[in-house]
């Protein structure tokens, strides 16, 4: 990128990426962590019950987020927009239908329980597309 387009950057840019980098740490450090690879002992803090309980919420938030970052980036007429809106609408929509089921909304229509893997898995997955609008907003 040269130095005219990261003149042209605006906060929203810079706070699409902050969000996607911490969003991409709280997924890979326990990955890793999982995988024997580092030992911070990061993963203890995110499978703590508390947390461990307000995921779903926390997923479906950064759905939204994504979703209304990638319309930002169809208004620029970017086509990796398409692709950030239909995973920040997927990741919105499992989010929401596990806290729907914390609710007891939909009995037994939700019934599904996600691993904690998956739920880091997703989280690197979100990091990197919000990390990817950061640019693709300003293209």
């Amino acid at each position: 990128m040269n130095k005219k387009a990261m003149l042209h950057m605006e906060g929203k840019d810079y706070l699409s990426g902050l969000v996607g980098l911490i969003v991409l740490a709280a997924g890979a450090i326990p990955l890793l962590e999982m995988l024997n690879i580092l030992n911070l002992g990061f993963s203890k803090i995110l499978s703590a019950s508390w947390f461990s309980s307000s995921v779903p919420f926390i997923l479906a938030f950064l759905g939204f987020y994504l979703a209304i970052e990638s319309i930002i980036e169809l208004t620029n007429s970017n086509s990796i927009g398409w692709m950030s809106f239909m995973i920040g609408g997927a990741i919105m929509l499992i989010g929401l239908l596990v806290a729907l089921e914390k609710f007891g909304i939909g009995p037994g229509l939700f019934g599904f329980e996600i691993p904690q893997m998956l739920y880091y898995i997703i989280f690197v997955i979100e990091g990197l597309f919000l990390i990817i609008a950061m640019w693709s907003m300003e293209l």
